[in-house]
Formats: structure tokens, C-alpha cells, sequence
């Protein structure tokens, strides 16, 4: 059973060779001959604990069952692993305009492997997502990571940046909320929303308070039907304020210009938009 414990196949086949050509047999050659057969590499930890029950003659289920977790824990997270690597040839290895595949791949991996993948794995590959557009499913992923993982998080952001690894800026943004002991920043759409109906936060101020015209015009841009209402209500909802927090005081002017600037590519949205907030002022 020593035997077994110690077997490693890669070091049999190396020290074969060496015994061979000193015209010596290696030793245990018939037992490590069986173990290769069987397509045995080494004891993980169940094979450890089961010819550990064997020779003691005592069946330890307890035991079994945490190295049988562990076991498919670390097999679990290989597999993850090379799915994540394999979609990730899909950008690395042409030069095919094929954003949509390698995007779909990415998420697929992504989505089975939350709780299994380290940060620099998944921000690197989130960052990838956003980079090529598919912000919403991004995003998604981003906060489920954050939420899932919030203990590995901390301290990376520094690690990282020593490292020299980027990330897309949400994804640092996120990251680095939790390395540093906070909280992950609010989706700037739930923030709107919240603002549309009259209960924001201070974070929200906060998230709100950074955006500019561009970050509005995206917004409204890629608010799907069912959001679209409360995005560019919330965006406009300090044009009836009175007194409004001063980290929100211009964002209105802001989402006005973003709306001015889609109202001027097509006449439907000209008309949507003069009828709400008027026409675009004269240059």
C-alpha cells in the first residue's frame, strides 16, 4: 500500500529510463505496470484515505466523504479551468470576427464556474466580456462573482496592480470595493430606478454623480424596453427637484444633452424627446 501512496507516473516512466539503460529492472516493475494499465497517475486524497480504512480494517465514512468533496471540488474546478481555456482560444488563436462565439463560450464557462474560479481567472475574462459589448450579461456575472467570492477578494486589488494586471475599469471598480473593506458600487441602473421613484441612497448619488453625457447616451442607448422608463425617468427625475442633493445638481443637463443627441439621428426620437424635455437648444 506504501507503494500505492507514493506512485507517481510521470516519475515511474522518467526513472524507467534511467534503470534501463543501466540494464537494471526498476523496482516494483509489475506493480507499476498494473497501476499504469489502469490509467493511475497518483493517490489523491480519497485514494489516501481509503488505503488508509483498508489498513487500519476500519471504514471511516466521515472521512471519506469530506476527501470525496474535496476530490470533486478540485476536479470540478479543472474542468472549469479548461473550458474557461478552451473559450479563450477562440479570441487568442484567429483573426475571425467571431465576438458573438467567443462572448458565448466565455459566459458558458463563466456561468458554471462561480464559486470555482480565482479573480485574476475571472476578472480577466470578464473584463474581456464587457470589452466586446455584452455589458448586461457582464455585469450580471460580475456581481454574482462579487457576492459569491467576497472573501478571496480581499487584498487583490493591490496584489493585482503590482502584478500589472488590467482589468476593465468596472471590474476593477468591483474589486477593489471589496479588497479595501467596502461594498460593491450600486448598478448605475438599479441607482436610477431608485432615483425615479424617490428612494435613493448615497451611494447612488455617488454612482449617478459620475456619470457623464456618454455614459448617459449608452445608457439610454441599451436600456432594454422593459427598463427604459425608469432609466431616463431617473436620469431626468431632478428637473422637478427643487433642492437637489449637490452631487446630482447637473445630472439632469447631462441626460438632456445624451437625449438631444438621439433625438438629432431620426425623426421618431425627435419627436420623443421634444415632446418631453423640448427641442435642442440652438448652437
Amino acid at each position: 500500500m506504501a507503494f500505492v501512496k507514493e506512485f507517481r507516473s510521470m516519475t515511474y516512466f522518467l526513472q524507467k529510463i534511467e534503470f534501463e539503460k543501466m540494464n537494471k529492472e526498476y523496482p516494483n516493475q509489475r506493480h507499476a505496470e498494473l497501476l499504469v494499465s489502469y490509467e493511475f497517475t497518483y493517490a489523491d486524497a480519497l485514494d489516501i484515505v481509503i488505503i488508509d480504512c483498508i489498513e487500519k480494517n476500519l471504514l471511516d465514512e466521515e472521512a471519506i466523504l469530506k476527501a470525496s468533496l474535496d476530490v470533486a471540488q478540485i476536479l470540478k474546478k479543472s474542468d472549469i479551468s479548461e473550458s474557461l481555456q478552451k473559450a479563450w482560444s477562440l479570441y487568442h488563436d484567429s483573426f475571425r470576427d467571431n465576438a458573438d462565439e467567443v462572448c458565448t463560450a466565455i459566459q458558458s464557462a463563466l456561468e458554471n464556474g462561480l464559486q470555482y474560479l480565482e479573480p485574476i481567472e475571472f476578472g480577466q475574462s470578464i473584463s474581456l466580456l464587457l470589452d466586446l459589448g455584452a455589458v448586461e450579461m457582464g455585469r450580471k456575472l460580475l456581481r454574482e462573482y462579487v457576492d459569491l467570492n467576497s472573501e478571496n477578494l480581499k487584498g487583490v486589488s493591490r496584489t493585482h496592480v503590482s502584478m500589472g494586471v488590467k482589468y476593465h475599469s468596472e471590474v476593477f471598480d468591483a474589486f477593489h470595493a471589496i479588497s479595501e473593506g467596502g461594498s460593491v458600487p450600486p448598478k448605475i441602473e438599479d441607482s436610477l430606478e431608485r432615483l425615479y421613484k424617490g428612494e435613493w441612497h448615497p451611494q447612488d448619488v455617488e454612482a449617478c454623480e459620475a456619470l457623464s453625457e456618454d455614459d448617459f447616451y449608452r445608457l439610454f442607448k441599451e436600456a432594454g424596453s422593459d427598463k427604459h422608463a425608469v432609466i431616463v425617468g431617473g436620469a431626468l427625475s431632478m428637473m422637478t427637484v427643487s433642492n437637489p442633493p449637490s452631487g446630482l445638481s447637473g445630472m439632469a443637463e447631462k441626460a438632456k444633452a445624451a437625449l438631444w443627441k438621439i433625438s438629432s439621428e431620426n425623426l421618431i426620437n425627435k419627436r420623443r424627446i421634444e415632446g418631453r424635455i423640448g427641442p435642442a437648444p440652438e448652437a
